[in-house]
């Protein structure tokens, strides 16, 4: 074995014991979590405020209001799924800079925007940078370590967006009482740039095989979305993600036009949303032993959201309110890390950036396509209306989940046997290796990732002696 900091190719993480591996998965969850914490409270600081801001400055009808929050998730719903051959071929480090510089230019673009157009080019660039932050920590926090360890890294990642969450809406709306909109966009295009720091410093771990064609992910994808496992968690993300369309791009409004409530109040609301998704993440794991699978869970989550949303119209001070946010909050913070669970755990680890871009490609059709479908309806109907359906589809989706609820019952099996090899339900020369075999006891011929590679090969390119040798 060569010594640590070296690397021949056919080394992974579970090859290298001791204190030095644990120190590399330790930093590199440090600077990704903490990356997490500061472009979560960046967007949720900010665009939120997208909506009030065309509303009360830029005179937007709900219909545009729509346009905007649309904008936001079209590019990448184009750019998802190649973004992740780019991870493969590039690395991380490259496209996390990427995303922190774009999200800090969409935010000044936003805060010089005079017009309805400027401002949804501003929302699209914001888009497409949190596209690139959120599939490289995806799959950066999903390629480190075992799979029993994996849960463990996913809830304290998910906790830290959690956190995220909750910093931005409460200095978002404080400033923007204080300094206006324009200033709350410059200070958060600020703490963008910020994040830059701990993008460099971030050591991506080598990754099997070579990087595909965008055809050839096309190909993949399709193999991978006959999976139950890869169907759930599209299913369970896309639906909520849909529907929380309406709660992106109305409730600002609602509170704060109809209602007349303060910016401030609607941080404090959106606030405690991200309270309870933080706080419900935390005991994930005693709740799911006492409702017995994850599954159930993930259910009992998507029926919470859809109360939360179908009763907000019929809410009018800010105490039920706080009641209705802490109920979505709920259902967020468990639903979407069990659907990226289930998403991970499906897949080979050196496919697992294809399928975090195959996720959050259903995941921005969502957001593109949930306020140009209720922005119309609430334009023609009003606000109340869009709820009510936005409440009524997550509950339909809830029950048509049953189909697929044996995606998350594989996920279960290494938690009630821990140390049993899960078979890869992949095709391709990895099926039936169990999960985190070494690359070089894998059989098969190499072929390009993405069509069931084998793992012993690095991505092609030099490494610094620091950097962890995790396969993927």
């Amino acid at each position: 074995m060569p010594p640590t900091g070296a690397s021949d190719g056919h080394d992974t993480v579970h090859e290298r014991p001791g204190s030095s591996r644990r120190r590399r998965i330790a930093a590199t969850l440090w600077r990704v979590n903490a990356l997490a914490v500061v472009a979560f409270a960046v967007i949720t600081m900010a665009r939120p405020l997208f909506s009030v801001f065309a509303d009360r400055e830029l005179g937007a009808n709900p219909t545009w209001l729509g346009v905007i929050a649309g904008s936001y998730a079209l590019v990448p719903l184009f750019l998802s799924l190649p973004v992740g051959g780019l991870i493969h071929r590039w690395g991380e480090r490259p496209l996390l800079l990427a995303g922190t510089a774009g999200l800090a230019l969409g935010l000044l673009l936003a805060s010089a925007s005079r017009s309805l157009w400027t401002l949804t080019l501003a929302s699209l660039i914001t888009g497409m940078a949190q596209m690139l932050l959120v599939v490289c920590t995806q799959t950066l926090v999903t390629s480190l370590g075992d799979p029993r360890e994996r849960e463990h890294h996913l809830g304290l990642f998910t906790t830290a967006t959690s956190a995220g969450q909750l910093l931005g809406p409460l200095a978002g709306g404080a400033l923007a009482d204080v300094t206006g909109f324009r200033g709350t966009f410059v200070a958060g295009a600020v703490v963008a740039l910020a994040g830059a720091a701990l993008a460099r410093g971030v050591e991506p771990p080598p990754v099997a095989g070579q990087a595909i064609s965008l055809r050839g992910q096309v190909e993949r994808a399709r193999q991978l979305l006959r999976l139950p496992a890869m169907r759930l968690a599209i299913l369970t993300a896309f639906s909520l993600i849909f529907t929380l369309g309406v709660h992106q791009s109305f409730y600002p409004v609602y509170v704060t036009r109809l209602l007349g409530l303060s910016a401030t109040t609607l941080g404090v609301l959106l606030a405690v949303r991200a309270v309870f998704a933080l706080a419900v993440r935390l005991y994930m794991q005693p709740l799911i032993e006492v409702v017995g699978s994850r599954y159930r869970v993930l259910l009992m989550s998507l029926i919470c959201g859809a109360l939360a949303l179908g009763a907000t119209p019929l809410l009018r001070d800010p105490w039920s309110l706080a009641i209705a946010a802490a109920l979505l909050g709920i259902a967020t913070g468990l639903t979407m890390p069990l659907s990226m669970l289930s998403a991970a755990n499906a897949v080979p680890v050196a496919e697992r950036g294809l399928a975090m871009g195959v996720r959050l490609t259903g995941n921005r059709l969502a957001e593109l396509s949930s306020p140009l479908l209720f922005g119309p309806l609430a334009d023609a109907l009003g606000l109340g209306p869009a709820f009510y359906a936005a409440g009524l589809l997550l509950l339909v989706a809830a029950l048509l989940s049953l189909a697929w609820r044996e995606g998350l019952a594989e996920v279960d099996e290494p938690h009630h046997a821990a140390g049993t090899a899960r078979m890869e339900a992949v095709p391709g020369p990895t099926q039936g290796v169990p999960l985190g075999t070494p690359a070089g006891k894998r059989p098969g011929p190499a072929r390009a990732t993405g069509a069931g590679a084998p793992e012993g090969r690095a991505r092609p390119g030099p490494r610094s002696s620091g950097a962890m040798t995790s396969s993927r």
